[in-house]
């Protein structure tokens, strides 16, 4: 199969082979996803992404595979929240989702992505970065599983030297 959608600054292309059974197909191949704006696309989609700023874009390309609802992005790599990335990731929908796997980022802004998981803007006007608003719903809610997150730099201000070699565990719960 061969997949080409673009639209709404979404590209997605892809592709791959179909086997097993008619009732619980096997799907493996190779997807390469650009989104001009990560809000926009969100919005559009009725999904709210929380504290993503206008004009965040992403670009990923990964084999994959999906076998019984199960979908794992084997060689993942792009650019996610700025930063060159690396990785592999498992995921399965339901309520709760769950998913899995590992991201290493080049560099990482660690108060934005702190911002992403806590569901706020981020101020830039004041000397507090952080809103008097109340918190709004994580980009992560309705998600369990385990995120091992690595950066090579990861910076907590601009007024502090970054970090190197970071490493870290993100445990989500529902």
């Amino acid at each position: 199969w061969t997949l080409a959608f673009e639209g709404g600054g979404v590209n997605l292309e892809g592709t791959g082979r179909i086997t097993g059974a008619m009732g619980a197909p096997a799907i493996d191949g190779r997807l390469a996803l650009h989104i001009d704006d990560l809000k926009r696309a969100g919005d559009m989609l009725g999904v709210p992404f929380e504290g993503v700023g206008v004009g965040e874009s992403v670009q990923i390309e990964s084999g994959f595979r999906t076998r019984g609802g199960r979908l794992v992005l084997d060689d993942l790599t792009g650019v996610l929240l700025g930063s060159p990335i690396v990785g592999a990731v498992s995921f399965r929908p339901g309520a709760p989702a769950h998913v899995e796997g590992r991201l290493a980022f080049e560099k990482l802004d660690a108060v934005y992505f702190g911002s992403l998981l806590a569901g706020i803007e981020l101020k830039t006007s004041s000397k507090s970065i952080w809103t008097s608003e109340v918190f709004g719903p994580s980009s992560t809610g309705g998600l369990t599983g385990v995120l091992a997150l690595a950066a090579k730099s990861a910076s907590l201000s601009p007024d502090l030297p970054p970090l190197t070699d970071v490493k870290a565990t993100l445990s989500l719960e529902a």
